[in-house]
């Protein structure tokens, strides 16, 4: 009785059409987003990302280094606090990676005229 139950779900949940009609819209989707658009098109997206990594980055308050110098300062007495603090500091240091490459990725398309593909992603 119950391994019956339990294949029926098993059926319902892995070979149902509606899942795999859901799925297969979402697929399609991701090819066409992971295509170039136009040039201005992805400047665009480029400046909006760019201006969210200020706007975090900002919301986080202070610089790198300093959480950096407090966090080692709370590693005896605090050390989750710490441990937060370098957290913070590594999404900082993230965030104006990201925003850099941003800058150079939007450098090199608008000098070669057309949309550049590399170099966003680390190596």
């Amino acid at each position: 009785m119950r391994s019956e139950r339990i294949e029926r779900l098993l059926s319902l949940c892995m070979c149902s059409e509606c899942v795999w009609t859901h799925l297969m819209p979402v697929s399609s989707q991701v090819r066409k987003l992971a295509a170039p658009a136009s040039l201005e098109t992805e400047i665009r997206v480029w400046s909006t990302l760019r201006g969210y990594c200020k706007l975090a980055r900002s919301a986080m308050g202070g610089a790198r280094t300093a959480d950096l110098k407090e966090a080692s300062r709370e590693r005896r007495t605090a050390p989750r606090r710490a441990m937060a603090l370098e957290l913070r500091a590594e999404k900082k240091r993230l965030l104006s990676e990201l925003e850099r490459r941003l800058e150079m990725a939007e450098a090199r398309s608008r000098k070669a005229g057309k949309v550049v593909r590399g170099g966003l992603v680390a190596a």
